[in-house]
């Protein structure tokens, strides 16, 4: 070890107070570093730190002749007087003098050693002066700015008021030189007090590294780890540091600490600290300092154990025996008596150190606590206690303050209390966490300090519930949360801290925070708090957890069964019982919880004991309960009990509002009202009363006027914010808009940055239709609160604004780049960002973004996930909506990743939602239909057996069951699902449509008439169910009654549900290139346009497709969908210029990969459009991409008609057998096809095959609805020629009957057929 090393661990002993090893280390420097006096001086420090003062006078003696120390040594000697009490002396008179002489001609380096002697007998400011007067000489040489770095470091921790940068002060002695070990430890020593932990890390792991020789890297890592509470990496250098020294006192200090902070772990902390003692006597014989010291550190976190505190008593008396007439000592060890509840011999000891000092403050204060807690707040310690305070004129004894707030009036005792709780804090404030830390904050202390402040709190009630945390927790409860935490933080093996600060936690409405502190108490196998289990009943009550609930009473049942004695465990039992409609079971609980609070106060722990309101709130459950039993002579018995229990006191308005509900029960409004109206201003629950007969004025009275006047009356006597939200409520209930805006605005200016009531105000306005001035309104409320839930609720209002998607983009985006910049992320912080993306998402789907709107949920799910975990690893219970959020997510991203054609994408994100809700219906329906749609039938199948077996009559899964088996061509067991399906439930219209549409492509249509008949039973006759016109419409349009169908369809056409795919249907009948006659009713015959009936359709799709647009939400389906009538409307017009357009947009949406690539529309409409261009061939090239795709239900239609299209070009070429197969396999999947038959009669009339020819066009006709003369004419001209004449009139005759013009068919078919059947 070089010169400096050793100088730099000199002046570590000499801060930590290891004196003697000072003393040893200037020894050795003096023995190895002949020719440095820096090392006797050193050596003189030290001898006069261990109380050696003629060894160290005689020392002084030898340097006062050098000029580097003259003024050095002079300060020396005036400390050696101050130390012995002899600053009355003619000789310290001379040296006061000596030190004016001497300062003026003083070198920098006698300023230094000045500046080294004050700053060991901690005289910090004057050691600050005279290294400030040093640096004037010689500004940045390296050793002075070390020491006034170290100056200034404990000046900021005994003095708050200072203000320094002392990391700036290392760094410049580290600039010059780097190797500065002393300024190599105080730049991180500094970095940690600005808990600037990073560059503490940074600045150390190179220091290890530099000064591998000693030991003082590795124990400052040891602190820094301690300070971060890593406990892991701490017990790796602790380890590190045993090797080479396995007794060092820092490490088994730290150790203590572990296990008594964090660990709990008392037993072994105490045999450490019997090491500690042992090893602390061995090296430091003398020091009783820091004895005292470290058994205040341990016993003021150790929770009162007494393993731990018969050490540290220990400690104290050791120390006592280095200097038996030491007041603090003694005092110190009076108040670990104090500590052990051995009041005597602390009276004793307090009494003993008296006598040494009489006037000492801290012995005083001592003395009064053990008389106020042996007989109370009496007159005498009531007169002690004023007497020190006037004593104590700066209020720097907490413990005094304690004592004076045991004495005084509320008021005066909770200012003394907040006054101790600040100046704790404000301390804390500018310290690590570590020993200075905890000597400090002195937990033991401040447990007893939050445990009165407690007293001090309203009296909470036994049974929270929702209502009872509408008030917001008052400054005091906040200020006990606040030091609680504080406690827990530091020292978190401490249960009963854990214990108030769930109570405190709940009393101020944060239940997540509360009970999980309570689960961290409960996991640990020592804990043996019972009152545990019942506050966390309490809880998952207020939850709604009532089966939780009840297994935290068994369990706190298992632990003591003394708890029975509580009248707590019987009303919570009730409550759970009742949950459960057990009532015969409540009423007994109810029964025993009133008789044990009935029963004298001695039998009952204080935490047993009920209060009024608890009181009353168990005679209100045991009534409610009577009642639903059926119970009522029990439950009128029991009121007529209560009132005269409770009358005159604060809880008999509650026991009147419930005669007033039983009252309304029994259709006795009148005697409800009277009985409200008599419950007076100034009683408990007036406002309760008022608003229960506001509201029976207004639905049996129907009286606004009284109804509103109630409200009034609650305002004069509540003029808070609360009341006036309720008449503003009720003024816009009433629907007078103009008054209720006002009040809300009256009830925001009483607090305008409270978001609760900005909220409220904000949705006023948009209730109320003034989107404007919400806008405003929550612009300016935002630049107030800066409220996360605010700025959510103005982006979702631009969102809903017609053309405000930009600003509600530009809004969230600057919104999550300002949350973005922010270093930390809190879990509120977390969940806000999940929403902004999640909004965002919804913006760019609206604007056909779908990969932005992935990217933007991706990274959503990614925030969602962290929310989740970060609760889980808080012990927060993972709330239920915070998990639907993520399941939300994760099925949106689903259903994009299928728009852009990624099913498996699509699959993997629906299997992880399911493996956060295992049984949620909407997922695995989702799952189900992605399966069909990909045509997986078997995994389709077995996802819906498992939605099956969750809920056996889930139409959802009945309807998928029956797409399988007709997809699997199992037409009987695809109607047995249907039909079961509908005889359960007639109106599931979902299910009818489905079935007619199943029906019609079995060929079996007329078999739905039974269900429409059925339905049409069941339903509503005053009210026509949209659900029922599409459903019958459809079956209309199969059957071939055009005009009844578009009848039906447009009396669904403004339906949420059934309109839009009403509006399609429509357009397809009106586009139907059949050229059918449509109803004159539809259409506007005034126009000329309209009257050729194919301009009317095509005009009516047009108007139509215009509506569609307008109702679209910017799905990518419906924009498909929307697109491709469009394209098909202009092919229909038969126009060249309209085809080539529709071409275009056809082979535009054909060529986006992304999204519609794979659709069968566009193909159709570009295979349709190259024909009627007379492309043949291109159309054809189209129609083969499609030859072999697998049906499916979502493109029957289209695929369907492009086989067909394909089978007519086959046709014309006389490739009769390829037309063959794709007909086939049309009537494979639709055997009502009539296109298909008539070109497969087609084919055998060419092939001669007449017989075959009559069945393929019967069928034509038959599924035409007999209503198409084309076919009917075909049909009966195969007849004939097959010689079947009798069926050839009767066709001809049928066909003549709808169309008695139609040409030829008398001339050509009936005559002849005639002719041929009479001869």
């Amino acid at each position: 070890m070089d010169e400096q090393d050793l100088k730099a661990l000199i002046f570590y002993y000499c801060r930590e107070k290891y004196y003697n090893c000072m003393l040893g280390a200037c020894q050795d420097g003096i023995a190895k570093f002949r020719g440095d006096v820096a090392f006797n001086f050193y050596n003189c420090v030290a001898l006069m730190l261990c109380q050696q003062f003629e060894q160290s006078v005689r020392e002084l003696d030898c340097l006062k002749s050098e000029n580097d120390f003259r003024l050095s040594v002079v300060h020396a000697y005036m400390q050696v007087y101050k130390l012995t009490g002899a600053t009355s002396n003619d000789k310290y008179v001379k040296l006061q003098k000596r030190v004016q002489d001497y300062k003026v001609s003083a070198t920098f380096i006698d300023l230094y050693y000045v500046a080294f002697v004050l700053f060991a007998f901690k005289r910090y400011e004057d050691a600050h002066e005279y290294i400030l007067s040093a640096l004037v000489i010689e500004p940045s040489n390296a050793e002075l700015l070390a020491l006034q770095g170290w100056i200034q470091l404990y000046l900021l921790k005994t003095n708050p008021l200072s203000e320094f940068q002392t990391s700036q002060v290392f760094e410049m002695s580290l600039k010059d030189n780097g190797k500065n070990f002393s300024s190599s430890l105080g730049i991180v020593e500094s970095y940690m007090h600005e808990q600037n932990y990073d560059e503490a890390v940074a600045v150390l792991n190179k220091v290890v590294v530099r000064f591998p020789s000693t030991p003082l890297a590795l124990l400052l890592k040891m602190k820094l780890n301690f300070a971060l509470q890593n406990w892991d990496q701490c017990v790796d250098v602790i380890k590190r540091i045993s090797i080479s020294e396995p007794d060092n006192v820092d490490v088994l200090r730290i150790k203590v600490l572990m296990l008594i902070c964090n660990d709990g772990k008392y037993e072994e902390a105490s045999n450490y600290i019997q090491q500690c003692r042992e090893r602390l006597y061995k090296i430091e014989p003398l020091n009783g300092d820091l004895l005292v010291e470290n058994a205040q550190l341990f016993s003021r976190v150790c929770e009162r154990n007494h393993l731990v505190l018969s050490e540290t008593y220990k400690m104290v008396e050791k120390a006592l025996e280095i200097s038996i007439n030491n007041v603090n000592y003694m005092a110190e060890l009076a108040y670990h008596s104090m500590l052990l509840g051995n009041l005597s011999d602390a009276v004793r000891l307090y009494k003993s150190a008296m006598k040494l000092d009489d006037s000492d403050l801290q012995v005083l204060i001592g003395m009064s606590f053990c008389e106020l807690l042996e007989y109370g707040p009496n007159e005498h310690v009531k007169h002690q206690v004023n007497f020190l305070v006037e004593l104590d004129e700066s209020s720097q004894y907490p413990k005094l303050l304690f004592l004076k707030a045991k004495i005084s009036t509320r008021e005066s005792s909770l200012q003394s209390l907040c006054e101790i709780c600040e100046q704790h804090l404000h301390f804390l404030g500018r310290l690590p966490y570590g020993t200075e830390y905890l000597l400090t904050l002195d937990a033991d202390f401040m447990l007893q300090v939050c445990k009165e402040l407690l007293l001090h709190l309203p009296q909470a009630p036994a049974l929270i519930t929702k209502e009872k945390h509408l008030q917001k927790p008052g400054p005091i409860a906040k200020k006990v949360e606040t030091v609680l935490n504080v406690i827990v933080k530091a020292c978190p093996s401490i249960q009963e801290t854990k214990y108030l600060l769930s109570t405190v936690q709940f009393l101020n409405g944060d239940a997540t925070k509360a009970k999980a502190n309570l689960e961290q108490i409960l996991q640990n196998p020592n804990s043996n708090f019972t009152n545990c289990y019942l506050l966390m009943a309490q809880i998952q009550l207020y939850i709604g957890q009532f089966e939780r609930a009840s297994q935290s009473l068994e369990l706190g049942l298992s632990h003591n069964f003394a708890v029975r004695e509580n009248p707590l465990y019987h009303f919570i039992m009730g409550i759970i019982e009742k949950n459960r409609n057990n009532q015969d079971e409540a009423i007994k609980c109810f029964k025993v919880a009133l008789e044990l609070s009935n029963s004298q106060p001695s039998i009952l722990s204080t935490a047993s004991s009920l209060s009024l309101y608890d009181k009353a709130t168990i005679y209100l459950e045991l009534i409610d309960s009577h009642m639903q039993a059926g119970q009522l002579h029990e439950a009128t018995k029991l009121t007529e009990s209560a009132v005269d229990e409770f009358r005159g006191t604060s809880e008999e308005a509650r026991i009147v509002i419930l005669n007033a509900d039983q009252a309304i029960e029994k259709h006795e409004i009148q005697h409800a009202i009277d009985m409200l109206t008599r419950v007076k201003r100034n009683e408990s629950y007036y406002l309760q009363a008022k608003q229960k007969l506001a509201n029976i004025l207004l639905e049996y009275r129907k009286d606004t006027k009284a109804y509103l006047q109630c409200y009034l009356d609650m305002v004069e006597v509540d003029r808070g914010p609360e009341s006036c939200i309720l008449l503003a409520d009720a003024y816009l209930h009433v629907l007078e808009v103009d008054k209720a805006l006002e009040t809300y605005e009256k009830a925001v200016r009483m607090n305008p940055t409270d978001p609760a009531l900005c909220s409220k105000m904000g949705k006023a306005f948009v209730e109320t239709h003034y989107f404007a001035k919400a806008v405003s309104y929550y612009q300016e409320a935002i630049k107030l609160t800066d409220d996360m839930e605010l700025k959510l609720q103005l982006a979702d209002l631009y969102m809903r604004l017609p053309n405000n998607n930009d600003n509600a983009e530009m809004f969230i985006t600057a919104e999550f780049e300002k949350e973005d910049t922010k270093l930390e992320e809190d879990l509120s912080t977390l969940q806000y960002k999940a929403k902004l993306l999640v909004m965002l998402s919804e913006i760019y789907r609206k604007k056909g973004n779908l990969l932005g709107a992935q990217k933007m949920l991706r990274n959503a799910k990614d925030y969602q996930s962290r929310v989740l975990k970060r609760m889980s690893l808080d012990h927060i219970d993972v709330a239920h909506g915070e998990q639907n959020v993520l399941k939300d997510i994760c099925m949106q991203l689903s259903e994009i990743s299928v728009n852009l054609k990624d099913n498996e994408g699509g699959i993997a994100l629906l299997k992880e939602a399911i493996s956060i809700f295992p049984n949620d219906l909407s997922i695995l329906q989702s799952l189900a239909q992605l399966y069909i749609q990909i045509n997986n039938l078997e995994l389709c199948q077995q996802t819906c057996a498992m939605i099956s077996k969750l809920d056996p009559d889930n139409e959802e899964a009945s309807v998928m069951l029956a797409d399988i088996a007709f997809r699997k061509i199992d037409f009987d067991m695809s109607s047995f699902h249907f039909t079961h399906l509908l005889s359960k439930q007639p109106t599931n219209w979902k299910a009818l449509v489905r079935f007619i549409e199943v029906m019609r492509r079995t060929g079996e249509l007329e078999e739905v008439v039974p269900y429409l008949q059925q339905a049409e039973a069941a339903m509503n006759k005053s009210v026509k169910n949209p659900g029922f016109s599409f459903a019958t419409a459809m079956y209309q349009w199969y059957s071939g009654n055009l005009n009844a169908a578009l009848r039906n369809f447009n009396n669904a056409r403004l339906d949420p549900e059934w309109g839009k795919r009403a509006i399609c249907s429509m357009i397809e009948i009106c586009l139907n290139p059949e050229d059918e006659i449509l109803g004159e009713q539809f259409f506007d015959i005034d126009d000329s346009d309209y009257r050729d009936s194919r301009s009317m359709a095509l005009k009516t799709a047009e108007r139509l497709l215009k509506e569609l647009k307008q109702r679209n939400t910017g799905l990518d389906e419906e924009n498909l969908k929307h697109r491709l009538l469009g394209n098909f409307l202009l092919l229909a017009t038969k126009e060249k210029a309209n085809v080539e357009k529709a071409l275009e947009d056809f082979t535009s949406l054909a060529s986006n990969d992304i999204l519609y690539r794979e659709e069968i529309g566009p193909i159709l409409g570009m295979a349709t459009a190259h024909t009627m261009l007379k492309q043949a061939q291109r159309a054809k090239n189209q129609l083969k991409r499609v030859v072999k795709s697998v049906w499916n239900f979502e493109d029957a239609e289209y695929l369907e008609r492009c086989w067909l299209l394909l089978a007519d070009f086959y046709i014309q070429a006389s490739k009769f057998d390829s037309a063959k197969d794709l007909l086939q396999r049309t009537l494979q999947h639709n055997k009502a096809c009539t296109k298909a038959y008539e070109f497969l009669g087609f084919i055998a009339e060419k092939e001669q095959s007449y017989k075959d020819a009559c069945n393929y066009y019967d069928n034509a006709w038959k599924y035409s609805g007999r209503a198409n003369p084309s076919i009917g004419y075909k049909l009966a001209f195969n007849f004939m020629k097959s010689k079947r004449y009798a069926e050839a009139i009767d066709t001809s005759q049928q066909v003549l009957k709808i169309h008695p013009d139609y040409p030829r068919i008398r001339k050509d078919i009936l005559d002849k057929s005639l002719t041929h059947l009479r001869t």
